[in-house]
């Protein structure tokens, strides 16, 4: 069995140099696939990252326990949840460059009402990325089942 170790240190600097630091260390263990890429994704493209119905994209993980994701500019991740239904959901998130974004796990909702946001709990489906930022982009995506 495999493991993902997350250590996250924040580091906060106010107006009167004080310093506060935060630390968090998660373990996640039991995982028996891994899934790891890592391109360069032209300016201006839209790939899929991950889609475990395309064996093509993704070589091993169906779904995941943890996701790891960076990039050297800032860029667009959009999550399916649902893909593919009358009730498929986007979602995206505009990540920052060198900003590391990470998932516990694969659950998402789809089928939102006006009056409760989490309906439907399904897994996210496929993700893409969109890159707008002027340049081409290193990314890097880590994926454990």
């Amino acid at each position: 069995m495999g493991q993902v170790v997350i250590t996250t240190t924040v580091a906060v600097t106010d107006a009167q140099s004080d310093v506060t630091t935060h630390e968090w260390a998660k373990t996640i263990g039991s995982l028996t696939e891994f899934f790891r890429a890592e391109t360069v994704i032209a300016d201006g493209a839209t790939e899929t990252l991950w889609d475990p119905r395309n064996e093509s994209v993704s070589d091993l993980c169906g779904d995941f326990d943890v996701l790891v994701f960076k990039a050297d500019q800032a860029i667009k991740l959009e999550f399916t949840c649902n893909e593919g239904d009358a009730n498929e959901e986007l979602f995206t998130h505009v990540i920052a460059s060198g900003c590391p974004f990470i998932l516990g796990d694969d659950g998402a909702t789809y089928n939102h009402s006006t009056n409760d946001a989490f309906t439907t709990v399904d897994v996210i489906d496929k993700i893409r990325i969109k890159n707008s930022s002027g340049s081409s982009a290193t990314v890097l995506l880590i994926m454990g089942t």
